[in-house]
C-alpha cells in the first residue's frame, strides 16, 4: 500500500477474500479509510478535524502527522504524538470522553470502541478481540491496548483506572523484543 500512489485507492481495490463477518484480519489498508471517511464526512482532513475537536481542547503540542501521497493524513501510522499527549488519550477514556467538565466524545463512544466487535484473535499468543482501533486482551483485568508503528504502545486498564504507556521506536530491520506483554503484566500487577 505505502508504494502505491494512491493509499485509499490501493486498499479499495483488493480482492476480498472472504465474505464481511466471516474472518478477520488487522488491515492496515482500513485504518487507511478512516482518512477519506472523515474527509467526506466533514469536509476537512482528519489532521484539520483532529485539531480543532481534539488536539487543541487536550493541549497537545509539537505533534506531527505524515501525509500520504495524495495528501490525505496517514491514519495508518503516521501520527506522531508526544508521550504526554499519547497519555492523555488514555485518560480521555478513562474518562469517558470527558475532558475538565467538557464531553470531547460523543457520548457512549468509549463504550462502543472498547467493545470487542471482533472476538477470539489469536495474536501474539494470546486469545484477544478488537474494538474500534483498539486491542482488547483477556487479562483480569481486561486491557485496551493501542499498538502503534515502532513499538509505540498506549494501554489503559479501565478497572484500576491505569493508563500506560510505552514511547520506544523500533524501526530497525533486526528484531527487537516486543515488549507488550512484559509491560502489561507489570501494569496489571499495579
Amino acid at each position: 500500500m505505502e508504494k502505491s500512489d494512491d493509499w485509499v485507492a490501493y486498499t479499495l481495490n483488493q480482492a476480498i477474500e472472504s465474505n464481511p463477518g466471516t474472518n478477520w484480519n488487522y488491515n492496515s489498508g482500513a485504518s487507511q479509510l478512516l482518512s477519506q471517511i472523515v474527509k467526506e464526512t466533514t469536509g476537512e482532513n482528519i489532521d484539520r478535524h483532529g485539531e480543532s475537536t481534539l488536539f487543541k481542547k487536550l493541549n497537545f503540542k509539537d505533534y506531527f502527522w505524515k501525509s500520504t501521497p495524495t495528501g490525505l493524513p496517514d491514519t495508518e501510522g503516521g501520527l506522531y504524538l508526544r508521550a504526554e499527549d499519547l497519555a492523555k488519550i488514555g485518560l480521555l477514556y478513562l474518562q469517558d470522553g470527558i475532558w475538565n467538565t467538557e464531553r470531547i466524545l460523543p457520548e457512549n463512544w468509549t463504550k462502543e470502541a472498547l467493545y470487542p466487535h471482533a472476538k477470539d484473535i489469536y495474536q501474539d499468543g494470546g486469545k484477544e478481540a478488537y474494538g474500534y482501533q483498539w486491542w482488547l486482551t483477556a487479562d483480569d483485568p481486561p486491557l485496551a491496548v493501542g499498538l502503534g508503528y515502532g513499538n509505540q504502545i498506549l494501554v489503559i486498564i479501565p478497572e484500576k483506572n491505569i493508563v500506560g504507556i510505552v514511547y520506544a521506536w523500533n524501526v530497525f530491520d533486526n528484531d527487537a523484543k516486543y515488549i507488550f506483554r512484559d509491560f502489561a503484566d507489570l501494569l496489571i500487577q499495579m
